[in-house]
């Protein structure tokens, strides 16, 4: 009786067992998923393992385990499209502007990519960004030892719009000709990179503050045009003349007129004729009198 039990029991189970070679053999042939799949990355995003995210921590200063991280990015965007970044960054800030619609002001049409990367770090690591403003100062320094032979790097503190006065760390290896180095205020800059990281740094108010790490291959300058005066500069010139040619007139106008009047005062004075005196009749007044005498 056991036995018939194991034997009725084996049959049912490589019954089980072809049905599911059966089933297996179709999803071969018609080439159906075998398991549900991951949902797509976003578009654009940083394999995690080929750049090493998944050592990067977000409120903490750049860490040694992060450098391969911080390097691979580096030379990566050294090689990447410049036009096809800006559209990859474009695009997912308007899928952020959708996910995030409570960021946007009321009246306001642009996403404050800032705050976003503030609150949301982890949504933004490995996907370029866009960030446009004016900086503060730019630093260069010596790259530590990399597999990617990137020896100079910048360092810019970059305000934007959004930012409320507090600066977004911009790293990048190569510098516009004309780009000052330095603490000078500079505006009319943009540039387009990855995010890293939020890290955190001593403010000069000594206070731990977090900014948002791009790492770039440039930045982008637009110098202001020079104003341009309202005439051209020779129509400027002769109209100073002008005016002080008019001067000069008016003042030797005014002394001219000043000497013809002194010179009429002046003949008036000599065609006046003193009273008529009679001598005898003031011989005995002395104007001087001596003392009477005795």
């Amino acid at each position: 009786m056991l036995v018939a039990m194991c034997c009725r029991q084996v049959a049912v189970e490589s019954k089980n067992l072809m049905l599911r070679l059966s089933v297996l053999t179709l999803l071969l042939a018609t080439g159906l998923p075998l398991a549900a799949q991951e949902a797509p990355e976003t578009p654009g995003r940083l394999d995690p393992e080929r750049f090493h995210l998944g050592v990067v921590t977000d409120r903490s200063e750049l860490a040694y385990e992060e450098a391969e991280a911080y390097y691979a990015i580096l030379n990566h965007v050294r090689s990447a499209n410049p036009a096809k970044l800006r559209q990859t960054a474009s695009a997912y800030l308007r899928e952020r502007r959708k996910v995030r619609p409570e960021l946007v002001r009321r009246g306001e049409d642009a996403f404050p990519s800032f705050v976003d990367m503030l609150q949301d770090p982890t949504a933004w690591r490995g996907m370029p960004v866009t960030l446009s403003g004016h900086s503060l100062r730019v630093d260069r320094y010596a790259g530590a030892e990399n597999e990617f032979g990137i020896d100079n790097l910048y360092e810019m503190w970059l305000v934007t719009g959004d930012s409320q006065g507090h600066p977004a760390t911009i790293i990048f290896t190569e510098k516009p000709d004309d780009l000052p180095v330095g603490e000078e205020l500079v505006d009319g800059i943009q540039v387009t990179g990855y995010f890293l990281k939020l890290h955190k740094y001593g403010s000069r108010d000594d206070k731990v503050r977090l900014a948002p790490m791009i790492l770039a291959h440039t930045v982008r300058w637009r110098k202001p045009a020079p104003v341009q005066p309202p005439v051209p500069a020779w129509v400027a010139y002769l109209a100073v003349g002008i005016v002080f040619a008019v001067l000069i007139g008016i003042v030797w106008r005014m002394r001219t007129v000043d000497r013809a009047a002194r010179a009429r005062r002046l003949a008036d004075s000599n065609q006046f004729e003193a009273p008529h005196v009679d001598e005898s009749e003031i011989a005995g007044d002395d104007p001087f009198p001596g003392p009477p005498s005795p």
